[in-house]
């Protein structure tokens, strides 16, 4: 109910509250609502289905070698079989084992048994108490606007790089602990800072003192992309305070 009370209509499109969908619990949509609705419709349609709830179950879709191992440019498998296989970005060899899942991620290597994949939630849920921010704060995240990945961070500072979508722009914000330095890696950015907006272009350097009001727009048809450095005492994610936000986040 508090979800349906935080709607909010923006066009043709529904916005509900972060903090209140936040709060849902993390369970299938088929045992949340399909198996509780005495109001459901099921229409024939063709097509092709496959329900992928474990990695055994992706390795289906995957193109694989005569040994059956996961197949890709960044895979290298001898004297191995029947692996599923996932690189990040990172070239990923394998050396006479047989039946694992390996999954490499910017934060993570995941390394298990093919029959004990289904375990993962349980490694998820003591990752969320024991090492939160792993789970809540991972290197890479999506954002409406496009996305940022951590690419360094130490103590006092973090490197981003940041992907704005073509047409879309952050929100309007300012920050209590950290000043930023902007540089354009690609494309084109329009950035404001307190009363001023300029375009910026290719390789041409940003300041954002720690106060300052800001926003990164692209207004072009190609992606953007910004290397950001923050600067301050405390770097986390929850340091913005918005003033204007096209995806009304609070």
């Amino acid at each position: 109910k508090a979800v349906q009370k935080s709607a909010q209509r923006k066009e043709k499109t529904i916005h509900y509250a972060n903090k209140e969908m936040e709060k849902l619990q993390s369970i299938s949509i088929d045992y949340a609502l399909m198996e509780k609705s005495n109001n459901v419709v099921v229409l024939e349609s063709k097509l092709d289905w496959h329900d992928l709830g474990s990695f055994e179950q992706l390795h289906r879709l995957y193109p694989k070698d005569s040994n059956k191992n996961t197949k890709s440019d960044y895979i290298l498998s001898l004297n191995s079989q029947n692996n599923v296989i996932v690189p990040g970005n990172r070239h990923i060899t394998t050396i006479g084992i047989n039946d694992l899942v390996i999954v490499d991620t910017e934060d993570a290597l995941l390394i298990s048994k093919k029959d004990a994949s289904n375990e993962i939630q349980t490694v998820v849920d003591t990752l969320k108490e024991d090492k939160s921010e792993l789970v809540n704060a991972p290197l890479e995240e999506i954002r409406p606007w496009g996305s940022f990945k951590v690419i360094n961070q130490g103590v006092g500072f973090k490197v981003k790089e940041i992907t704005v979508l073509p047409g879309k722009r952050l929100s309007l914000q300012k920050h209590k602990h950290r000043s930023e330095h902007w540089v354009v890696a690609s494309g084109t950015a329009i950035v404001t800072v307190d009363d001023k907006v300029k375009p910026v272009h290719l390789g041409e350097p940003v300041t954002i003192p720690k106060g300052a009001v800001h926003r990164i727009a692209n207004q072009e048809k190609d992606i953007l992309k910004i290397i950001e450095v923050q600067y301050g005492d405390y770097l986390g994610e929850d340091d913005i305070i918005r003033i204007e936000d096209d995806f009304n986040r609070s």
